[in-house]
C-alpha cells in the first residue's frame, strides 16, 4: 500500500518499537519483520533494511524449525539484493554460502537444491562460472534423487538447467547448451500451458543454439514453432 518513504517511515517508527519487545516466536511476528524488511526495501530505504535484517536472524526463534528455516532463507535473499545495492558484492558470495549452510537443516531438500541455484546465479552474474556451475550441479543432483519428481521440482529443474546451460554458451560449448534447451522446450514445458512462456524462452534460447552450430534448417522450424507459441501467449 505505501509506495514512499513519506508515507511508510511514520508507520515504520511506530512498528519497530513494538517488534523489540518480542522474539519471532510465532509465525505472524516473523511475517511481520519480513514485510517491513520488504517494504523498506521497496522504497529504497536499504540501510534500515539492512538493520532490520540482521535483527529479524537474530530474534528469529521460530517455535517450528523448519519455519524459522524458511524465514532466514527469505532475509538472506533480502539481504544478497541490498548488498547489490549497496555495492556490498564481497558479501554476496558469504550470505549466498550461509544460506546453503541454513538450508541444509531443512527436512525438505527442495530448499537446499533452491539455495545451490541461487547461489550459482550470483556467482554467474559476477563471472565466477566454475563455482557457479558447482553449485547448480549440486542443485540438480539432488532433484535427480528421485525417479519420478514432484511437479514443481520438475519445473524448477529446468531453471537449473537454463542456467547451466548459459554457462555452456559462456565457453561456446553450444552443443551441451542445445542439448538442454532442446529437452526444456521439446518435453518439460510442452504439456503445461502456465509455463508456455517458458516454453517460449527455451524455443528463443534453442534456436540460436542451433544458429552458432551452424543448423540453420533445424533454427528456423523452431523459429517458426516458436512463433507460434510466442503468438498464443497472453499480451498486454
Amino acid at each position: 500500500k505505501y509506495s514512499d518513504p513519506a508515507e511508510f517511515i511514520p508507520i515504520y517508527k511506530e512498528a519497530v518499537p513494538l517488534l523489540e519487545i518480542y522474539l519471532d516466536t510465532n509465525i505472524r511476528t516473523a511475517n511481520v519483520r519480513n514485510y517491513i524488511i520488504q517494504k523498506l526495501t521497496d522504497i529504497g530505504v536499504y540501510g534500515q533494511a539492512l538493520k532490520q535484517s540482521y535483527r529479524a536472524i537474530e530474534a528469529n526463534h521460530v517455535k517450528d524449525k523448519s519455519d524459522s528455516i524458511i524465514n532466514n532463507l527469505m532475509i538472506y535473499g533480502k539481504l544478497v539484493f541490498l548488498y547489490e545495492k549497496t555495492g556490498l558484492v564481497d558479501s554476496i558470495f558469504s550470505i549466498c554460502q550461509t544460506a546453503v549452510n541454513c538450508a541444509r537443516n531443512h527436512p525438505n531438500q527442495f530448499w537446499l537444491s533452491s539455495a545451490y541455484n541461487n547461489a550459482g546465479y550470483y556467482f554467474q552474474k559476477y563471472g565466477n562460472y566454475e563455482s557457479a556451475m558447482n553449485y547448480y550441479l549440486l542443485s540438480d543432483s539432488i532433484l535427480n534423487t528421485r525417479t519420478v519428481l514432484p511437479e514443481v521440482w520438475y519445473y524448477f529443474q529446468g531453471s537449473v538447467k537454463d542456467n547451466m546451460a548459459k554457462i555452456y554458451e559462456e565457453q561456446n560449448d553450444f552443443e551441451k547448451a542445445r542439448d538442454i534447451y532442446a529437452i526444456n522446450f521439446t518435453q518439460r514445458y510442452k504439456n503445461n500451458t502456465s509455463l508456455l512462456w517458458r516454453r517460449v524462452n527455451a524455443g528463443i534460447s534453442l534456436a540460436n543454439a542451433e544458429i552458432q552450430l551452424a543448423n540453420y534448417v533445424q533454427a528456423k522450424k523452431i523459429i517458426d514453432q516458436t512463433e507460434l507459441l510466442f503468438n498464443a501467449l497472453d499480451h498486454p
